[in-house]
């Protein structure tokens, strides 16, 4: 325990982040099917390295040294030790606590308010993380601790260190990669002038020179492919009006409790500017990278070469950086931490809660479904739901867990994405309907002769119309899931 400048007894950081962990555990805890877009397709990911063995095929190649592909050091340990199920959950739990420990180890080096931290961490179980945009969110966890190191001159003795960290940040993610560059030159101009700036920058070489070919030949892969590659930028109503104040931050939770933690942050944050606590002081630095990434949220495209939410992402982060960069309100810190501590509390338990629901409730006649399921089966997935408790597209890939249990061949893969630990050395034919799991009822009744089964979640309107197609035969009666064989 230390005392504050107010002469209360300050929290210990490792026990809040300890309090913080423990929540994060809870929702994981009550479910068996996690709720994260992207998950499925990961571990299948996992499954076809370990099937092949780590090595190329006449079919697969294994890109190891590639950019987005740090996270495979995680998850592929917990694939060989655990049950798929347990080694999915263990994976989403330790990003989150690679993540909420980096937080906590910046705001302890840079001397910010424990308290802080508790609230700016709610913001990592943003959209980003339900969309299963795992390399994106190591990528940040590793941009806390790099920029938790101890600022050097820049100079030929830590020129080796700032190449090996930008290095490592082009592993997790190339766009963290440019953000540490932009921040390194900035703060190395500032307190070193231009020349300082010229030697900090210089450390990326090495790693651009390795990642912009990599993302240049994933790109073409993509175009090969037929996937969406161009920039887009939505209208500014869409990216500044009222619904992305409300979903840009979160963006995971339907209903009450995320407007509640949005209000929370913003009157912390309007209390912390006009009234800030006795003896704390601004971060200038953290408050410059708070802008930083507003300004990207501003400027960067919706999607562009199908990094999707390329401006948004921000957001989240931007918060976070804001939250840690100001002093805490004006308030006994016994009253402020019991309110951050309940604010925790009720999150923890309102995503538990969801997640359940979506787990029990909107998963029903799924796990049946997945028992007709054989090893080999190409497998179409349509997902029709929409979440009552979750936002987005949840159900999308949901599918792909008749991979990673059954060994089923899908109709979309991350094979094909020309950004997986294991890539297809050319691109499938594809007659069917392209993207059914993002737009299902753009499905045409000729795309089933391509396939053995469809696996599909929706209200009973939309079986009654897969039946009446006369393509199909339903193995499993369950709602709101049921798997059809396709007839011959």
């Amino acid at each position: 325990m230390r005392r504050t400048a107010g002469g209360s007894t300050a929290l210990p950081a490792s026990a809040a982040a300890i309090f913080v962990l423990a929540l994060v555990a809870v929702p994981l805890l009550v479910v068996e099917f996690v709720p994260v877009h992207d998950l499925p397709q990961h571990l299948a990911q996992a499954r076809l390295f370990t099937e092949l063995g780590g090595r190329d095929s006449p079919v697969y190649d294994v890109h190891w040294m590639a950019p987005h592909l740090l996270i495979y050091a995680l998850l592929l340990p917990l694939w060989w030790l655990l049950p798929p199920m347990a080694a999915g959950k263990a994976f989403v739990f330790l990003l989150l606590a690679v993540s909420v420990s980096a937080l906590f180890r910046l705001a302890h080096v840079r001397q910010r308010p424990v308290e802080a931290a508790v609230l700016a961490s709610l913001f990592l179980l943003n959209v980003e993380f339900y969309a299963g945009f795992f390399a994106f969110q190591l990528g940040g966890a590793l941009f806390f601790l790099w920029l938790a190191r101890r600022d050097a001159p820049p100079s030929r003795r830590t020129w080796p260190a700032d190449a090996a960290w930008f290095a490592l940040l082009a592993w997790a993610h190339a766009l963290w990669l440019g953000c540490a560059l932009a921040v390194a030159a900035g703060r190395a101009a500032a307190r070193h002038g231009a020349r300082g700036a010229l030697v900090r920058g210089s450390a990326a070489i090495p790693a651009l020179a390795w990642t912009v070919p990599s993302t240049l030949a994933t790109v073409r892969a993509r175009a090969a492919a037929e996937l969406p590659v161009a920039w887009e930028w939505a209208d500014l109503w869409t990216r500044l009006g009222p619904a992305a104040w409300l979903n840009a931050p979160l963006g995971g939770l339907q209903g009450w409790m995320e407007p509640a933690v949005l209000v929370a942050a913003l009157v912390w944050v309007v209390w912390a500017w006009l009234r800030p606590a006795d003896g704390e002081a601004r971060d200038r630095l953290l408050l410059g990278v708070a802008a930083f990434f507003a300004g990207l949220w501003l400027v960067l495209p919706d999607s562009m070469a199908m990094t999707i939410h390329a401006s948004r992402r921000w957001v989240p982060y931007a918060i976070i950086f804001l939250i840690l960069g100001l002093p805490v309100p004006r308030l006994e810190r016994r009253r402020l931490r019991g309110a951050v501590a309940v604010l925790w509390v009720a999150f923890a338990v309102r995503t538990a809660l969801a997640w359940r629901f979506y787990d029990r409730a909107e998963l029903a006649g799924f796990r049946e479904a997945l028992e007709h399921v054989q090893e080999g089966d190409r497998l179409m997935g349509l997902g029709f739901l929409r979440s009552r408790e979750l936002r987005g597209d949840v159900f999308a890939q949901t599918y792909a867990w008749a991979e990673v249990l059954r060994g089923a061949e899908l109709a979309t893969s991350f094979t094909e994405f020309g950004a997986g630990l294991v890539l297809r050395r050319t691109p499938r034919p594809r007659p069917w309907t392209r993207f059914l799991d993002f737009f299902p009822w753009t499905v045409r009744p000729s795309d089933f002769q391509h396939f053995d089964l469809v696996l599909a979640g929706g209200e009973p309107d939309i079986h009654r119309q897969l039946a009446a197609t006369g393509r199909l035969r339903p193995l499993t009666d369950g709602l709101p899931w049921r798997i059809y064989r396709v007839v011959r």
